[in-house]
C-alpha cells in the first residue's frame, strides 16, 4: 500500500507540473471544451426537444456527455499513458523506483478525475446560468461521478495489459469504445434502441453510471434511489481493477521476456 500511495504521488505532481508548463493549452482544454459543449447541446436542446418526449432534451444529453467524459479519463487516459510510456521507453524508469507502477497509473487518471470535476463544474454552473431544470445534492452527484470513473479504470488496465501483450491494438480498443457510448443512454434513451441493443446496453456500467447522474442532477435522487446504480458500478469496478492489474503484470513479464523492458 505504501508504494502504491507513493506511486500516485509522483504520478500526481508530474502530472501537475505539466499542467503548469503546458497552463495556456490546458487553459483552453478545461475551460473552452465545457463552453462550447454546454452551448452545443443547449441550442440543440430547443429543437430536439421541441418534438421529443423528453421535457428537457439540452439538460438531458448534456449530464449523459459529462458522465461519459468521466469515464472516458478513467478508461482512455490510462490506457493511453500505458502505451505512451512504453512506446517512449519509459515504462523501464518506473521499475528503478520504490513506487508501485499501478500507484503510479492510478494517481494519473486520478488528476484527470480532478480535472473532470473541474469541468463539470463549469457546465453546471452553465446549467443553473441558463435556467435548466436541475435539482440535487453536491455529495451526491460527486459520489456517481466518482463511480463512473472507478468503473471503468478496471477496463483501462485489461486492455492496457493485452496491448503489451499482442502489440498496438489501441485503435481497436478506441473504436470499442466509441460503439459503447452508442448504446449506453448519453445522446438518447436506450428506448429507442432495437430490444437486443437494450438487453445489451443495461450489461454495460456505462448505461447505469449515465442513468445514475440523470437521476441525480435531474430528479435529486436520494442515496436509496440511485443505490442499484451504485452497487452494479462498484462491483464492476472492483471485479475489473483485479483483472486489469494481474493483465499488466502479465504484459510486463512478456515484453521483459521479450527483451523489450
Amino acid at each position: 500500500m505504501k508504494t502504491f500511495l507513493l506511486g500516485a504521488k509522483y504520478s500526481m505532481i508530474d502530472r501537475w507540473k505539466a499542467v503548469r508548463y503546458f497552463w495556456l493549452d490546458y487553459s483552453a482544454w478545461i475551460f473552452v471544451w465545457p463552453v462550447v459543449t454546454f452551448f452545443m447541446w443547449y441550442f440543440l436542446g430547443k429543437v430536439v426537444g421541441s418534438v421529443s418526449d423528453i421535457q428537457d432534451y439540452g439538460a438531458f444529453v448534456i449530464t449523459g456527455t459529462m458522465t461519459w467524459t468521466f469515464m472516458s479519463r478513467g478508461f482512455r487516459k490510462v490506457q493511453h499513458k500505458i502505451n505512451q510510456e512504453f512506446e517512449r521507453k519509459r515504462l523501464a524508469y518506473i521499475y528503478v523506483t520504490p513506487s508501485s507502477r499501478l500507484g503510479y497509473f492510478f494517481g494519473f487518471s486520478l488528476f484527470e478525475f480532478l480535472r473532470g470535476l473541474i469541468d463539470a463544474s463549469i457546465l453546471i454552473f452553465l446549467m443553473f446560468l441558463f435556467g435548466m431544470n436541475v435539482n440535487f445534492n453536491v455529495l451526491m452527484l460527486v459520489l456517481m461521478f466518482l463511480l463512473s470513473w472507478f468503473s471503468l479504470i478496471g477496463m483501462s488496465y485489461i486492455f492496457s495489459g493485452i496491448n503489451l501483450m499482442l502489440g498496438r491494438i489501441e485503435a481497436i480498443t478506441e473504436v470499442a469504445f466509441e460503439m459503447l457510448r452508442l448504446v449506453s443512454g448519453v445522446f438518447y434513451p436506450i428506448t429507442v434502441l432495437p430490444g437486443f441493443l437494450q438487453s445489451f446496453s443495461k450489461l454495460l456500467p456505462p448505461y447505469y453510471a449515465v442513468e445514475g447522474v440523470r437521476k441525480v442532477m435531474l430528479e435529486n435522487a436520494t442515496l436509496i434511489d440511485v443505490l442499484p446504480e451504485i452497487s452494479i458500478l462498484f462491483i464492476f469496478g472492483v471485479i475489473t481493477l483485479f483483472l486489469g492489474s494481474w493483465m499488466i503484470k502479465k504484459g510486463e513479464n512478456q515484453i521483459k521476456k521479450e527483451g523489450l523492458l
